[in-house]
């Protein structure tokens, strides 16, 4: 009898533990978050490079990016836009988003999808500036471009994604400078990072 209640009283261990293990398991995949970014200003020009190109220019930007995840997380996070903009190269680590630029014009709303390289933001005009290359039509056709950005008002900028697990922090390259600004205050811009 007594060897019955031990080989219970094993069973019934390795089944609490097998459940905790799943449990643990679904935790962390709950936690591996697939990011995306929404900015905000007021106005936007853009200029032409030459190469299929365009300088873009975005007045009166938003101090904070707003940072949320793809499905199946579902969480957000205001940003900082210049610690942001400054930790660009190692979010992407060489491999450039698409992002959509969005506006109002006299026309109409106008969207324009891009492959977004070189932000800088600068922290005194709040303005930021970065070069966009038009992706091509799935025909492999160009449009315009993001011609009309004279009178253009109401700008946003969507940024695609970049894998950043934990909760809900970067991590990957990089990840203990970046996380430690992104965990500081959204407005503290004292430290020179």
């Amino acid at each position: 009898m007594d060897g019955s209640r031990i080989a219970l009283g094993v069973s019934l261990a390795a089944g609490a533990i097998a459940v905790l293990a799943g449990c643990s398991d679904s935790e962390s995949e709950a936690t591996t978050y697939r990011w995306m970014w929404s900015v905000s200003g007021a106005t936007a020009q853009a200029e032409p490079l030459g190469d299929g190109g365009f300088r873009v220019v975005v007045d009166e930007m938003d101090r904070t990016v707003l940072q949320f995840s793809n499905r199946p997380a579902r969480a957000q996070e205001a940003v900082a836009s210049p610690a942001f903009f400054s930790r660009w190269g190692k979010i992407f680590a060489g491999d450039p988003p698409n992002a959509v630029v969005a506006v109002q014009t006299p026309e109409g709303v106008e969207q324009w999808a891009i492959t977004m390289t070189a932000p800088t933001f600068d922290d005194i005009e709040d303005t930021l500036t970065f070069t966009a290359t038009e992706l091509p039509h799935v025909d492999g056709q160009l449009r315009t471009g993001p011609e009309g950005l004279e009178d253009a008002t109401n700008v946003t900028v969507i940024i695609d994604d970049s894998v950043l697990a934990g909760d809900p922090r970067f991590e990957g390259a990089d990840s203990d400078e970046v996380q430690r600004i992104l965990q500081g205050p959204i407005f503290d811009l004292s430290s020179n990072v």
